[in-house]
């Protein structure tokens, strides 16, 4: 990129945008359970062999967030104060780490089956606990269960192998079609560029037995005042006569709405149901206007309780695209928008809010999926809860088609590893009302029309295949997440949002002017300068 190009992008972030209105582990888990933290690494060779006693790295533990592991990435880890022997290892050629923590295990343990949940690995990982070999879990993170593995009223050990060259996994590089279609076939990068460790929080979770309430999805409907609630249960054998009970409470902590669902059938396994209500004066959340509600679901059969979830925060928030406009709840919403390579921390957004942007989109570079970059995306907690909680709009992406395009339309199990990762993605992350959009890609088609004055912002139907891969990932997106709206980045006139690289440069000032006007005249959908 030239200097000037560079010195462009980086004014155009601080200025306001036009915007006119896998094989996955067994589930993703969103409900409330126990941060595990108090890593400690050495490197490793073979997860046949388990490590030896001694020369332990702790990892250092940041004071204002001890869960949070994003900087426990191999390539970039530091490792504190800790005196071990292989302190000067080479990074770039060690590809398998040990990691140990511990854990109790008290008597609310008791007759529960015992999740643990990694938000994000780096490298595919195999899980002991107590020395006991429980199972794969495969990049990028997921669910894996350790009931068998607890040992009640002691304390446990926790051993996870990481390895970023497969070693003691059952499949290979070329099996790992996603990674190896970006990291050999799109651009081969290194082994020594690849991520690798355990990056994400990690959560202990208990499920009751004989069925638990694993997850909880709020679908709002304003047109309809209607609140639907989609349920995931994990059972270990039918449950017959069940019947779901949901209290919704207002930011004062009172009932707002209280309903049963009918008597249903709950299947062994892991299952989602949907229940649902009318609710007649529900307060909206709005963008610099936001209004948050608690969720808590019961599970009875007849008389007995099944299980209880915690209480879980939800906005009533529909968005829609009507014509040119974005309408929140009815009503016409102007978004103010921060396009930044940054954005993605709580202090970024609390600063750049001040300028008077109420929306904020996250440049979805190609970079952040399966390459050299963190293998995946990591939204924190804090973060998405800081936008739900202030009223701010975001743009996140998830992840995207850059490096597999057609391949998507043309190779079942590419295009199965590939939704599989998606919807697993968007669905530990949704649920937040100021999420708005998903982007899945970055210019892969980069078409003039939504370039050129004349024809920008008007919808069109291309006869091309990325057109299809796009249409693709976003009805993939919407099926798990039907509350947010979803394009690509730069990709022209479809999906829900018209985007495109507007770099007006040296165009005299009247003929600027082209672009707001005829749009305003011609436009029929959204429309956002991206860069």
């Amino acid at each position: 990129m030239s200097t000037f190009a560079l010195q462009r992008v980086l004014s155009l972030s601080i200025c306001s945008l036009l915007i006119v209105t896998t094989n996955l582990s067994a589930q993703v888990m969103t409900l409330a359970g126990t941060p595990i933290s108090g890593w400690q690494i050495k490197p490793a060779t073979d997860p046949a062999q388990l490590p030896t006693a001694g020369d332990w790295a702790t990892l250092p533990v940041k004071a204002q967030n001890p869960h949070n592991n994003s900087a426990y990435d191999w390539r970039h880890l530091s490792l504190g104060k800790s005196k071990v022997t292989w302190a000067k290892t080479s990074r770039s050629k060690t590809h398998s780490l040990w990691w140990q923590t511990t854990f109790e295990a008290d008597a609310s343990f008791k007759d529960q089956r015992v999740m643990i949940d990694f938000a994000q690995i780096q490298g595919d990982a195999i899980v002991f606990c107590n020395g006991k070999r429980v199972g794969e879990l495969l990049r990028p993170g997921g669910v894996i269960e350790l009931t068998n593995q607890i040992q009640l009223g002691q304390t446990n050990t926790l051993l996870i192998f990481t390895t970023r060259d497969y070693t003691g996994i059952s499949r290979n590089f070329e099996q790992d079609v996603l990674r190896y279609h970006a990291r050999k076939l799109r651009r081969e990068i290194p082994m020594s560029q690849w991520g690798m460790g355990i990056t994400g929080p990690v959560t202990l979770t208990k499920v009751q037995t004989p069925v638990g309430i694993t997850d909880l999805y709020a679908k709002t409907s304003w047109d309809t005042k209607t609140l639907a609630i989609d349920v995931q249960t994990d059972a270990t054998q039918t449950i017959k006569d069940a019947v779901f009970t949901a209290v919704i409470r207002d930011a004062n902590d009172n009932v707002a709405l209280a309903f049963d669902s009918n008597p249903m059938t709950i299947a062994a396994g892991q299952h989602t149901q949907t229940i649902s209500s009318k609710w007649a004066n529900p307060i909206g959340w709005q963008v610099d206007a936001p209004y948050l509600y608690t969720m808590q679901l019961s599970l009875k059969q007849q008389s007995k309780t099944l299980d209880t979830t915690a209480a879980k925060t939800f906005g009533f928030r529909d968005i829609k695209i009507v014509g040119k406009d974005i309408h929140i709840n009815g009503i016409k919403t102007r978004l103010r928008t921060s396009s930044f390579v940054g954005g993605k921390t709580v202090p970024d957004v609390a600063f750049v809010t001040m300028m008077g942007y109420n929306f904020f989109y996250l440049q979805p570079n190609p970079t952040g999926w399966w390459q050299n970059w963190s293998e995946s995306r990591l939204y924190t907690q804090d973060y998405l809860d800081y936008a739900d909680q202030t009223g701010i709009g975001l743009s996140l992406p998830i992840p995207g088609v850059d490096h597999l395009r057609n391949q998507l339309l043309e190779n079942q199990a590419i295009k199965q590893a590939y939704l599989n990762e998606q919807q697993a993605f968007v669905k530990r992350y949704r649920g937040h009302p100021s999420v708005f959009f998903w982007t899945v890609g970055m210019n892969t088609m980069n078409p003039q029309d939504a370039i050129h004055p004349l024809t920008m912002g008007q919808r069109q139907d291309y006869s091309h295949p990325m057109a299809d891969v796009i249409q693709l990932a976003s009805e993939s997106a919407k099926a798990v997440d039907p509350n947010t709206l979803v394009y690509s980045h730069a990709d022209g006139n479809q999906g829900d949002l018209s985007t495109s690289n507007l770099y007006t440069n040296f165009a005299p000032l009247q003929e600027r002017e082209d672009w707001p006007m005829y749009y305003a005249q011609k436009g029929d959908m959204p429309f956002c300068a991206v860069e």
